[in-house]
């Protein structure tokens, strides 16, 4: 899943810098993208449709109610590419892009304690607090697994002048270098108890 949504955000951003200028403001290919993620974000909610029918909505039952709502990867994904495609037009630059989506990242991060802290069941609407507890039985809300798509439009951003054929190997065997070194730093610290 942390793949998924980390090449989710690095995709966004790749397709986002062929037609920039056109992304950044509302076009008929900004709206076909956003077209496009409301799809994707109303059909991860309708494989989950609490009843069978629309006449026997009123008989869901609570139980049914917060399986709905409750954020899988589909709708997590379609939020923050949604949210990602507004910042394309806030930071009108790739570069300042990468950078927003870098510091929203680590924000994003170091803020998923205090909001998974709070019980927004009882203080906002079910659909608003599912998208930011576990607690609601969401398995993917968006503190903290929207950082991974985040981290991966900037880095998408980023690596793309590095993207080219020339490029391509020495680049992937960075990645897998870098990758390599977190995965043995993160098995590590937990064998200390850093995740306790």
């Amino acid at each position: 899943s942390c793949t998924f949504l980390f090449l989710s955000g690095a995709a966004f951003s790749l397709t986002a810098l062929r037609h920039w200028d056109e992304q950044g403001r509302f076009s008929r290919r900004s709206f076909k993208r956003v077209r496009r993620l409301v799809f994707f974000l109303s059909l991860g909610y309708f494989v989950k449709f609490p009843m069978g029918r629309f006449l026997d909505l009123p008989y869901a039952t609570d139980e049914r109610w917060r399986s709905f709502f409750a954020v899988d990867v589909l709708q997590n994904v379609a939020i923050t590419l949604l949210g990602l495609q507004l910042l394309i037009g806030l930071t009108r630059t790739p570069r300042r892009f990468a950078v927003a989506c870098g510091a929203a990242a680590a924000l994003l991060v170091a803020a998923t304690p205090l909001v998974l802290g709070v019980g927004w069941a009882s203080r906002v609407p079910l659909i608003m607090a599912s998208y930011l507890s576990f607690d609601t039985g969401s398995l993917f809300p968006l503190f903290p697994w929207a950082g991974f798509t985040l981290l991966g439009a900037a880095f998408g951003v980023t690596a793309a002048p590095w993207a080219t054929r020339d490029h391509l190997q020495p680049l992937a065997r960075g990645l897998f270098a870098l990758g390599a070194v977190l995965a043995v730093g993160a098995g590590l610290m937990g064998e200390f108890g850093w995740f306790e």
